[in-house]
């Protein structure tokens, strides 16, 4: 009797405890993604999976969130779909769609507080990608934001001393939108199909390096700002516009732009109202204009490379800047006494520029022999032109920036001379 009770008791107690097992798994299994964040401890890990949500969720907490293998996070709500706050939040791999946004202000991650970090994200968003807010020493890498022409792909409000890496951006209004935010660093990120790749906007100390920002309808824009360095970055093609630019300082002062390839572009620099900027070291070609200067004074240009523009400078209601020290592939060169530096001065004349500006078909007539002609008979008023008085010799070659090591000319050549023996060596065998 008492054994059969005794087997009774094990019986229940391990009905109780299968009931229990698997009422707290169904439990966690149907618990929702802002349940699982708060059962989370502070410096714990939560692993998510695919799903769709349709509430925002909060994280105000030192936590690790990490997708697995191929997860996607759709957000269907019309809020911003995850509000980080406190310090310490990391963000790891996780892939966000965010379709339901009612306004382009709404973000897929909306960030403040201090020391959160970002990596290995793939945002797709209609409104914005990621938003800081009063958000400092954020770090944002090696994520992808694909938009609809509509949202920023990262927007910064009061945010300071955040750093964005290696990360790739595309159909967007503005690649970095930032505006009072002061010591953050741009480098190595792409931009592509956008309003404004970077846009600074008020905000001092900022560092873009390394970026390429190409196809846009102006690479940067830099507005209002003080003591920013903008440092071996990629200005390309961007030239969808009448008003397109490479690069635009606009109301700035002690700028710094310096080693970057500017190629390709509607203007390629354009400096507008904006003194005590210097810009040096680029490459600056296949422009429609190189450097643009309008009412602005006091800015040094020099030891630039300009090459193949359509036209190289132009300055309108300028003074004081500097353009002495620059090479330039159009002028007319002299050097008798070998210091690098041509006896003869080189004008930037806008002629053409004024030319096409009243009829645009006359780009047609680029470089044509009798266009040359009419320059040289019909030539601008001094006042109209950018002198350098010291116009280099050589190319600098200081921004030609190169991924992969280039060989040298006599490896080359001998490569050459040997294939050219074993060629010659075949046809007298061949006989």
């Amino acid at each position: 009797m008492k054994k059969w009770q005794r087997m009774k008791r094990v019986d229940i107690f391990l009905l109780v405890l299968i009931i229990w097992i698997f009422y707290d798994s169904e439990i966690f299994a149907e618990a929702t993604l802002q349940q699982q964040i708060d059962q989370t401890p502070a410096g714990g890990t939560l692993v998510v999976k695919s799903g769709t949500f349709g509430e925002p969720i909060t994280i105000d907490k030192s936590i690790t969130i990490k997708g697995s293998v191929d997860s996607i996070l759709t957000y269907t709500g019309d809020q911003s779909f995850i509000n980080i706050t406190g310090q310490n939040v990391h963000l790891m791999n996780l892939e966000i769609e965010a379709t339901g946004f009612s306004s382009i202000e709404e973000s897929a991650i909306v960030l403040s507080g201090k020391g959160h970090t970002l990596n290995g994200l793939t945002i797709k968003s209609v409104g914005t990608g990621i938003k800081l807010d009063k958000a400092n020493q954020v770090k944002v890498t090696e994520s992808s934001f694909i938009g609809t022409s509509e949202g920023h792909a990262i927007d910064l409000w009061e945010s300071s001393h955040n750093q964005f890496t290696n990360n790739s951006i595309r159909d967007v209004q503005d690649g970095f939108y930032v505006e009072y935010s002061h010591h953050n660093t741009f480098r190595d990120n792409t931009i592509r199909d956008a309003h404004y790749g970077i846009h600074l906007m008020y905000s001092n100390f900022c560092l873009l390096e390394g970026n390429k920002s190409a196809d846009n309808f102006t690479g940067a824009m830099i507005m209002g700002a003080e003591a920013a360095e903008v440092r071996k970055n990629y200005f390309l093609e961007n030239s969808e516009n009448v008003n397109s630019h490479g690069l635009l300082l606009y109301d700035s002062r002690n700028v710094i732009v310096a080693e970057n390839e500017v190629s390709r572009n509607r203007i390629g620099i354009f400096i507008e109202k904006a003194s005590m900027n210097t810009v040096k070291a680029n490459r600056i070609q296949a422009n429609f204009v190189g450097v643009q200067f309008k009412e602005s004074k006091d800015n040094q240009v020099y030891r630039n490379d300009f090459l193949g523009n359509v036209n190289d400078a132009q300055a309108v209601n300028s003074e004081g800047n500097q353009m002495d020290g620059n090479y330039w592939d159009a002028s007319s060169k002299i050097d008798s006494d070998g210091d690098g530096i041509s006896e003869l001065t080189y004008q930037a004349d806008p002629y053409f520029l004024a030319l096409t500006g009243e009829v645009p078909e006359y780009q047609l007539f680029f470089q044509a022999p009798g266009m040359s002609i009419l320059q040289k008979m019909l030539k601008s008023m001094d006042a109209e032109l950018l002198t350098d008085s010291k116009p280099l010799m050589e190319s600098t070659h200081l921004s030609v920036r190169t991924d992969r090591p280039e060989l040298p000319v006599w490896l080359i050549s001998g490569f050459m001379f040997v294939c050219s023996l074993y060629l010659f060596y075949l046809g007298r065998k061949q006989r």
